[in-house]
């Protein structure tokens, strides 16, 4: 706290004697110009040290895209899920010499298609409230928590 420090305490090592309060503050007999200082000192370093911060999450808060990048990784992530779980069904059968009938394939198919589809959809539409939840949360000051997932999406 360079900037506090150096407000709170005037000049001091430049003036002598008996102007200097309890803790080395210097007092010029005037404890608004003091406290003034102090104010002065206080809102500099909130605005070095946290309102970038701020900035920061307010930009995600306020950031369109942030809902559309995100729901679009999660569909990709689901996709991925279920080649790597179709992929793995395959080694399986191949391994323990199964095969199917070109109607069972087609069965297995379908069924696959349409439960990957509905666990994408669900997996796309939890992201986007799950954003737009943090989101609302950044803007209306709901807590730490939601300012340290801003800032750590900023990464």
């Amino acid at each position: 706290m360079g900037a506090l420090d150096s407000a709170i305490n005037g000049a001091r090592g430049q003036r002598q004697g008996a102007n200097y309060g309890r803790g080395g503050v210097y007092f010029d007999g005037s404890a608004e110009n003091t406290l003034a200082r102090i104010y002065r000192a206080e809102w500099q370093d909130y605005l070095n040290r946290f309102a970038p911060y701020e900035d920061k999450a307010i930009d995600f808060a306020t950031n369109p895209e942030a809902v559309t990048e995100a729901v679009d990784r999660a569909g990709a992530a689901m996709d991925q899920s279920f080649a790597t779980s179709k992929d793995s069904l395959q080694r399986d059968r191949s391994r323990y010499g199964l095969s199917m009938s070109p109607r069972e394939q087609a069965s297995e198919s379908r069924s696959n298609a349409a439960s990957g589809t509905a666990a994408k959809l669900a997996a796309r539409n939890n992201t986007r409230l799950h954003v737009q939840d943090r989101q609302q949360q950044v803007m209306s000051g709901a807590g730490a928590v939601g300012l340290r997932e801003a800032i750590s999406e900023g990464r």
